[in-house]
């Protein structure tokens, strides 16, 4: 999956699994659009969408039952509208100008949470419960993770300033990322971080195990892309990890 370069897919198709049958129902079209940063929680799916003649990207939320589809944001010259990630009645996502926006579902209501130009752009949106999580890909300084209180707009840095923190991930109360600090290089510093929204601690769930790309939580399992050893191919690793 891409955040925002190629397509994730050219088409949005949903199997029927609950009966253990093969049936597809096909949500979007797949000749007149591009498919970018596909999410789904519960019954609601959403993704963002370009028509062959439109110049932006829209962001739209589809009810598979039903069918109902919002267009919920669309970007304009000059603002990039970045994929939707959805939670229980929230829809959160960000623009290239720092905005964070959120759709509640049972009311239809749209907000800015939040819009910090400084804090553009906002990459990797992740929420669960009332939080979300993103990276600041700034050019001048090293990348920083942020944690959002949806509720109350507070938000605050929750990886050092001094290193590079990048893909965050967030659920049941915690968030990893991948974590450069100690140097770069193949396989080098490369590593996963836990931060504990409860507690406010974090800690280095890798530390013997070089890389980890692309780390994923849900609950206390943790998974990555790392390497045994720096010379090695890599893998797919997981964990369970404990209260930090």
């Amino acid at each position: 999956m891409y955040e925002d370069g190629a397509p994730s897919s050219r088409t949005v198709v949903a199997r029927e699994v609950e009966d253990r049958s093969d049936t597809e129902i096909e949500l979007e079209a797949t000749n007149p659009l591009e498919i970018y940063s596909v999410d789904v929680h519960g019954e609601w799916a959403s993704w963002r969408r370009r028509a062959p003649e439109a110049e932006h990207l829209e962001l739209v939320l589809h009810n598979i039952m039903t069918g109902e589809q919002r267009v919920l944001d669309v970007g304009r010259e000059g603002v990039v509208v970045y994929g939707g990630r959805l939670w229980g009645d929230r829809v959160v996502w960000s623009t290239s100008q720092g905005a964070l926006k959120e759709h509640r579902i049972s009311t239809g209501v749209t907000r800015e949470v939040l819009r910090e130009p400084r804090l553009a752009p906002m990459y990797y949106v992740s929420v669960w419960d009332h939080y979300a999580a993103f990276n600041h890909e700034s050019y001048s300084a090293p990348w920083t993770v942020y944690l959002v209180d949806l509720d109350t707009a507070e938000v605050r840095p929750i990886s050092p300033a001094d290193s590079r923190q990048d893909q965050p991930h967030l659920h049941g109360g915690r968030v990893v990322w991948t974590d450069f600090r100690g140097g770069g290089g193949p396989g080098g510093g490369m590593h996963v971080y836990v931060y504990s929204i409860a507690t406010g601690r974090e800690y280095l769930l890798n530390p013997s195990a070089p890389g980890g790309s692309e780390p994923r939580i849900f609950d206390r399992t943790v998974l990555w892309q790392g390497r045994a050893a720096p010379d090695l191919h890599g893998g797919i690793w997981v964990t369970r990890i404990g209260d930090v």
